[in-house]
């Protein structure tokens, strides 16, 4: 499974995108629903930013181009990873300008998210 992984993340750094077809084909390879194969990649992508095998910018893209695959209807665990990639995105207002966003709100949430995720 890791391999079919990877050549998403791959396709969707390269090509810009992930298409219904790459989470279907990922559905029938493993057997599981879409929701369970979203929070499969959330957990992968999570786990290479979390490790350094990603970067923040590759990680976030996946993350985004999820939420627009699945409809703006990601739920549970994926959502939770989207939402922390996407705090990373911007200084919050209440921040002073030279924060960096993704250490103070993206590392801390994808750890805090990794420490709890769901087992599928």
């Amino acid at each position: 499974m890791e391999q079919h992984l990877d050549k998403l993340i791959l396709k969707s750094i390269r090509a810009g995108y992930v298409a219904s077809d790459d989470i279907d084909d990922l559905c029938s390879l493993s057997g599981f629903s879409r929701a369970q194969v979203y929070d499969l990649v959330a957990t992968y992508i999570a786990s290479g930013f979390a490790s350094g095998g990603l970067s923040y910018e590759d990680a976030d893209a996946v993350a985004n181009f999820l939420w627009a695959e699945s409809s703006f209807e990601l739920s549970g665990f994926a959502k939770d990873v989207f939402l922390a990639f996407d705090d990373g995105e911007y200084v919050a207002a209440s921040d002073p300008p030279d924060t960096d966003p993704v250490a103070k709100y993206t590392r801390p949430q994808i750890a805090d998210l990794l420490a709890r995720r769901p087992q599928i």
